[in-house]
């Protein structure tokens, strides 16, 4: 998918932090839309937040993804985090 190199291509890229973060926030949206299996969204999702601790988008799109998927104490425990 198009969508997914670009992103990942951005995402290796040196320049500005939100750009690098977006571009990872995108590529664990994609996973997820994707179907991908449960391990690699959540890791997507998560090296998106470490690239910036300060936004917390990907822990709340964690939480919903979880929450959509039955796993309430894992969405709870994203939710949590989100808001701290």
């Amino acid at each position: 998918m198009e969508a997914e190199r670009s992103n990942r291509r951005r995402a290796a890229m040196a320049g500005w932090d939100e750009e690098n973060w977006y571009s990872r926030y995108q590529l664990a949206r994609l996973a997820a839309v994707q179907g991908h299996p449960a391990p690699d969204v959540t890791h997507a999702y998560l090296a998106a937040y470490e690239a910036r601790p300060r936004r917390a988008e990907p822990l709340i799109a964690l939480a919903r993804w979880h929450r959509l998927r039955g796993e309430w104490a894992l969405a709870y425990l994203y939710a949590r985090a989100a808001t701290e």
